[in-house]
Order: C-alpha cells, then structure tokens, then sequence
C-alpha cells in the first residue's frame, strides 16, 4: 500500500478551495440580481433574477461538483492510505 502523498492533497484541496472561492464570486453576481428584485417585485426585476439564474446554473452546479469530487477524492486516498506514517495526524485530527 503506497503511503499518503501530503504534496499531492495541498494542492489538490488548494484547487478544490479555489472551486469554492468561484463559487463565492458566481453568488455574488447573482445576489446583485436578486437584490433588485427583493426591493422592487416587478417583471423587469423578476426577467432579470429568472435570466440571470438559468445563465449561472450550469456555472454554479459545476463549481460544487467539482469540489466535492476533490475533497471525496482525498478522503478516498486517506482512507486508502496505511495507518503509520506522516499522514496519521491528519487523518485523526
């Protein structure tokens, strides 16, 4: 059983953290659409928010899958791991 690369994971959790901090940047845009639309309840507003939505959508549910398939991943790789080693802190931490 092949020990658990520490290197590999930091970068594979930093590209998982960057997944997320786009996440981040996508909903704000999106809030600047839902926030007009919290204070004015017209079509104009509602066509926005609706158009809006359905254009990130797609962004949004790829971002969170791809995270989660990082994050799955390194458990998966942890798990897999043998018990001794450098990895034993952070596997029980």
């Amino acid at each position: 059983m092949k020990r658990f690369d520490t290197s590999n994971s930091g970068y594979e959790l930093c590209k998982a953290s960057g997944c997320l901090n786009a996440l981040t940047d996508e909903l704000d845009t999106l809030y600047q659409s839902v926030s007009p639309f919290n204070e004015n309840h017209t079509k104009e507003s509602a066509f926005i928010l609706a158009y809006e939505s359905a254009r990130q959508w797609e962004t949004l549910i790829s971002l969170v899958k791809t995270a989660n398939d990082i994050v799955n991943e390194q458990i998966d790789e942890l798990d897999r791991a043998p018990e001794s080693g450098d990895h034993n802190d952070i596997k029980h931490a």
